[in-house]
Order: structure tokens, then sequence, then C-alpha cells
């Protein structure tokens, strides 16, 4: 059997995070909590954070007790699934922001705030 604390422990410790915590949940998801900074500038890529990782047949969801953090992560999310596309509608918008701020445990940001964010990127 897969020892899946020791499997996790090890791939955390491999990005930098070897003290991360990883507690069990209620629906015996196994968690690991990361600071903030770990997506923004930090070694884990921003996508991962609320994310379920696969690795020797057990899995993980990657976490971040920083609201703010959760929330970035929103916006880029959206901003990256309408990048490119034909989406500009709001109420097209408002449904990912919805379903994105729903996954990562945050309040729904505004089509404005996405559309913001999109206008700060650089060219």
């Amino acid at each position: 059997m897969t020892d899946d604390h020791q499997v996790w422990s090890d791939w955390l410790a491999g990005k930098g995070y070897r003290d991360a915590p990883l507690r069990r949940l209620p629906n015996r998801v196994l968690r690991a909590s990361l600071p903030g900074g770990a997506f923004f500038g930090g070694r884990m890529e921003w996508w991962r954070l609320g994310s379920f990782e696969t690795r020797k047949h057990s899995f993980l969801q990657v976490w971040c007790e920083d609201e703010e953090a959760r929330r970035t992560a929103v916006l880029e999310r959206t901003a990256t699934r309408i990048r490119g596309r034909t989406i500009q509608n709001s109420d097209e918008i408002g449904a990912i922001l919805t379903e994105q701020a729903a996954l990562l445990d945050v309040a729904t940001p505004s089509v404005d705030e996405v559309r913001s964010n999109r206008s700060e990127e650089p060219a």
C-alpha cells in the first residue's frame, strides 16, 4: 500500500516546500497548504492552486489559506480561459468567474475586475 503522506511530502520537498503542512479533510482528500507567495513569484505555478495532483496511485489538493492569493488565481484562470477567444459577453465571463470562485472558495469577483486584470497584461 502506498504511504500517501510520504509520497506527497517527497513531492513537496522537491518543489522546495519540505515543511508544507499536509492534512486530511473530512471528505478524505489530502491537502497541502502553501503560502500565497509560493504561487505568485514563488516556486509553484499559480495554476496549481486548488488543483489535484496525482502520483503513485494517490492524489493531493494543492491549496493556499491566503484568500487574496486564491482570488488572484480566480482572476488569472478566468483571463486565461477567455484570452484568445471571442468570449466577451459579460454573462459568459460571469459564469466562468462564478465557477472558478466556487472551486477556490472565494467571493466571486466582478466582470470589471477580470477585464481590468486583462488590460494590465503586457502587450
